[in-house]
């Protein structure tokens, strides 16, 4: 890894431990009750975030390295039902080298996953369901009887009243729940329109992405779709830049 920004003259962290630690020890402390949310996406240069509809072939080593450190800091892990589908997710996991920094924080050993799914068509064997504590599911109140009752020993099913212009489950409702179940540190991993839910939501406190030196071209999404804020775009500022084999790992958090 070099560093770019804020100081070029600086090593940035060059063992995967180091990296990892680093990236857990970055500043994500809230401001009152509501959690601190931050969001992780890859991105090819052309904006393209994903190639075969999953965004593992975007990425590299110093990638899955800021991955980690991000996940690690965590205390809920925030993902939409098509991602976990699409992603096949697991249960998440907190690197060892991770676990003193998480311990002087009074974090739990390793993040929960939350998941947003308006229609609870998650199958059973899906890898993410075995965890334990069960991870989180939030859906609406009038969501099918028989898919809630499949569900029900598989996740900690959530009923969440609120809802957007459009009708999905309003993101800031679901933050607003896992700040009231003690969650401080809340990483959305997407997919583009979850984020774009939080933006829309001016949810955002921090904005990680890795910029892949690839161009992929088709009809991928970009990272947050949805619609437009009311008033001027978030302004975020940037904290830091490193760099490791073309790509680029890219932070910033709101500036105001």
């Amino acid at each position: 890894m070099r560093e770019l920004f804020p100081d070029e003259s600086t090593v940035a962290p060059d063992t995967p431990d180091d990296v990892i630690r680093a990236v857990v020890a970055e500043d994500r402390e809230p401001a009152g009750d509501r959690p601190w949310l931050f969001v992780n996406m890859v991105a090819s240069i052309d904006g393209a975030t994903a190639t075969d509809g999953t965004s593992g072939g975007l990425g590299a080593e110093g990638d899955r390295l800021i991955f980690r450190g991000l996940r690690s800091s965590a205390d809920f892990i925030l993902v939409g039902g098509q991602t976990v589908r699409d992603e096949r997710y697991r249960p998440p996991l907190a690197y060892e080298t991770a676990q003193d920094i998480r311990a002087g924080r009074g974090q739990t050993e390793r993040p929960r996953l939350a998941v947003v799914s308006g229609s609870l068509r998650l199958d059973r064997d899906l890898p993410f369901f075995d965890d334990d504590p069960p991870p989180l599911v939030f859906h609406p109140p009038d969501a099918e009887t028989e898919r809630v009752d499949e569900l029900s020993d598989k996740a900690e099913l959530v009923a969440i009243s609120s809802v957007d212009q459009n009708g999905r489950l309003s993101m800031a409702a679901v933050v607003d729940e896992l700040g009231r179940r003690g969650a401080r540190r809340v990483l959305s991993e997407g997919g583009p329109s979850i984020n774009g839910q939080l933006v829309t939501d001016a949810a955002v406190d921090e904005w990680n992405l890795t910029l892949a030196p690839l161009v992929v071209g088709g009809t991928s999404p970009r990272a947050a779709v949805g619609p437009l804020t009311e008033g001027p775009p978030s302004g975020m500022q940037l904290r830091r830049v490193w760099t490791d084999e073309g790509y680029l790992f890219c932070r910033w958090t709101r500036s105001t």
